[in-house]
C-alpha cells in the first residue's frame, strides 16, 4: 500500500528551498509620496506570552544592513531621525510556529504575543498601528523575519491617532535552526521581498 502513496514534493528540497517570502501592501498607498526612511537599529523578538527567548537576535546586523541596502536600491533615502523620515521601518523575528488563516495578522491585535515594536519609538506614544487587512500567508515558522513599513508622514497630519502600515514582509523559515547557509538565506530572503514588490520604486 505504501507504494501507492503520492510522493511528497517537499522531501527532496534543500532547507533554503523551503523558505517562503510573502509581501503585502496597503493598496491605497501611493509610494511616490515617500522619499525618506528611518530604520530602527535593533531587531525586535516576538514570542508567545510566557515564552522564553534570547534578548539578542543572531545575525541582526546582517539583517539590518541588507534591508538598509535594499531600501536605498529601490530609491529611498535614509533619514538621520524618525522625525525627519516619511517612513519608519521595523524588523522583527518571529520565534514560534503558528498556523494562521488568510486575512488575519495574528501577532498584532492582542492574540497573545509580546515583544512588538512600540509606536513611541517613532515619537508617537499615544498612537496605534493599523495593518493592511489582507495577508496571504498560512504558517509562520520559528525563526522567520518580519519587516514592517510605517507611514510616519501621514501620522504627523493634524487629527491623526494611528500609524498605517503600508508594506509588510514575512520571510518564513529564513532563520530556522542552523540548516543550510544561514547568512545567504537571510540575504536572499530580504532581496526576494523587495524584488517581488516593484511598486516600492514608484516615483523614485
Amino acid at each position: 500500500m505504501s507504494s501507492c502513496l503520492a510522493p511528497d514534493p517537499m522531501s527532496d528540497l534543500e532547507p533554503e528551498e523551503r523558505d517562503l517570502y510573502v509581501t503585502n501592501r496597503d493598496v491605497s498607498a501611493d509610494f511616490s509620496n515617500y522619499k525618506t526612511y528611518f530604520l530602527l537599529d535593533s531587531v525586535q523578538s516576538i514570542i508567545r506570552e510566557g515564552g522564553v527567548t534570547d534578548t539578542v537576535v543572531q545575525n541582526a546586523p546582517l539583517i539590518l544592513e541588507t534591508i538598509d541596502i535594499e531600501l536605498q536600491n529601490v530609491g529611498f533615502a535614509k533619514a538621520a531621525t524618525s522625525q525627519e523620515a516619511d517612513l519608519g521601518i521595523a524588523v522583527s523575528v518571529l520565534r514560534f510556529s503558528e498556523e494562521a488563516p488568510a486575512l488575519f495578522y495574528p501577532y498584532v491585535n492582542g492574540a497573545g504575543f509580546t515583544g512588538y515594536v512600540s509606536p513611541a519609538l517613532y515619537g508617537f506614544p499615544d498612537f496605534t498601528f493599523v495593518f493592511p487587512t489582507y495577508y496571504g500567508y498560512y504558517e509562520i515558522q520559528a525563526g522567520s523575519i518580519s519587516i514592517d513599513m510605517y507611514d510616519l508622514k501621514t501620522a504627523r497630519q493634524p487629527g491623526q491617532t494611528t500609524i498605517n502600515v503600508i508594506w509588510s514582509a514575512v520571510l518564513a523559515g529564513s532563520l530556522t535552526a542552523s540548516q543550510g547557509n544561514q547568512e545567504q538565506r537571510i540575504v536572499n530572503a530580504i532581496k526576494a521581498a523587495f524584488a517581488q514588490s516593484p511598486y516600492l520604486k514608484e516615483g523614485k
